[in-house]
């Protein structure tokens, strides 16, 4: 995943576990520490749709071309706090971060390559998982929804 797409994936899962009334394990902090650097510094950028409809792609994909089209990308601040926030969730509430797709735990490889993945609900999982050599896994769709096609790199 791009910045962009980690950042929209990062604020969909918050999203998600929201709306579950989850605020434990520091959760509630990173999130809202995703969403204040967004709109104190990228105005243009709406969150509201994907916080609406986090397993909306057509929302989701909204969110990454807005994120691209500023400097949001790039913004080495916000990428760490939505990868904290993508660690949090991963950590302590896996199945809210299976449903946006990758949940990688205690993975021991050589090498791992995971591609082109778009999910609502488990999408990849791997969860203590070991790999001599490497592993690839690409094109995975899952879920009630079609996924949109894979997003061009800028």
């Amino acid at each position: 995943m791009d910045p962009a797409e980690s950042i929209a994936a990062a604020i969909a899962a918050g999203a998600a576990a929201t709306a579950t009334g989850v605020e434990q394990h520091g959760f509630s902090t990173a999130y809202h520490a995703v969403r204040t650097l967004i709109s104190e510094r990228y105005a243009g950028v709406d969150l509201t749709a994907v916080e609406a409809d986090p397993r909306s792609w057509t929302s989701r994909a909204a969110l990454i071309e807005s994120l691209r089209s500023t400097a949001a990308a790039a913004d080495v601040e916000l990428t760490d706090a939505a990868d904290h926030l993508s660690g949090v969730l991963a950590r302590h509430f896996p199945d809210i971060a299976g449903a946006i797709g990758v949940s990688l735990h205690k993975v021991r490889a050589g090498a791992v390559r995971i591609t082109d993945v778009a999910a609502v609900g488990p999408g990849v999982v791997a969860v203590d998982t070991s790999v001599d050599g490497s592993l690839e896994i690409g094109g995975v769709r899952s879920g009630r929804e079609s996924p949109p096609p894979p997003m061009a790199r800028p």
